[in-house]
């Protein structure tokens, strides 16, 4: 609740007054919040929690010929609204113009690395691993996010529609809002093992569609244990960014999260029910 609204805040101090846009709140018991009452504000209760139903239903409730995608769990920055408005007037010429999202959160970039520098107007499905901000409304008439993919919903969409339409892409290394709360150990293992666990389906489905499948997994509990520990000691301290230490933590983090990749795509591959983060379940407690 206190995310949501902190992420509300954020969209009732944009810079684009608040009769030029509408929010649309999906999700299981949407809870009634507080919010300005200038802002135009729709509850959609789904009844369903995986994101990819959620955003149909979302999409189908939209008014606008533009559309954002969000989550609760950022803060947009004042200036995204018109930001994105002026995507859209830049490229206006540009059928199916998509701006990619950019999250400063090393955790975050770790699991959708952004496009390279300089890569506006791709046309590649798997720069929608960062996740598309904005977009016109009339793409999703080329087929919705398909459920059977829960969070690799993106790059399974945009393969469908790059083999359909003439679909482009577009980056920036402008954040346009923040994280709420930075990702902890659990909830980044916890988003790797389900992004592996859901690519390795995609992989069967798009034979070619994955081109990176996760390394080894820590050999033993042990060790597993030790990883973990030493991760939660240099985080309960402070570490200076861009410091040996800073890296020294990032590298840490990256090797379990790519554990937990690994037992995601290992559990797919033996037809398990996801159960995230496997064999970290205990230990991230």
């Amino acid at each position: 609740m206190e995310a949501l609204e902190k992420c509300l805040e954020g969209f009732a101090a944009q810079t684009l007054a608040q009769d030029q846009f509408e929010l649309i709140l999906g999700g299981p018991r949407v809870p009634e919040v507080d919010h300005p009452r200038a802002m135009q504000l729709v509850f959609i209760d789904t009844g369903a929690t995986d994101v990819s139903i959620v955003r149909n239903l979302a999409i189908d409730r939209a008014r606008s010929p533009l559309i954002i995608l969000y989550s609760a769990e950022l803060r947009p920055f004042p200036e995204l609204l018109e930001r994105c408005l002026e995507f859209h007037r830049e490229h206006a010429a540009v059928r199916h113009a998509c701006l990619l999202r950019f999250d400063a959160d090393p955790r975050y970039r770790r699991l959708h690395a952004p496009p390279p520098p300089n890569a506006a107007g791709i046309q590649s499905w798997q720069a929608f691993r960062s996740d598309a901000v904005t977009c016109k409304a009339e793409l999703f008439r080329h087929g919705p996010f398909d459920p059977a993919y829960g969070c690799q919903a993106g790059p399974e969409f945009a393969l469908r529609l790059s083999r359909r339409i003439d679909l482009t892409l577009f980056s920036d290394a402008v954040s346009t809002g923040e994280r709420i709360e930075t990702m902890s150990v659990r909830a980044a293992c916890e988003a790797h093992y389900m992004a592996a666990y859901f690519e390795y389906r995609l992989s069967r489905a798009y034979p070619g569609a994955v081109v990176h499948a996760p390394a080894d997994p820590v050999a033993n509990a042990a060790q597993l244990a030790a990883l973990v520990a030493t991760i939660r000691g240099m985080e309960r301290t402070s570490v200076e960014a861009e410091s040996p230490r800073s890296r020294m933590l990032d590298a840490l983090c990256a090797r379990i999260e790519e554990h937990a990749r690994a037992e995601g795509w290992a559990a797919a591959a033996n037809a398990q029910t996801p159960s995230p983060p496997g064999s970290l379940g205990s230990l991230l407690k």
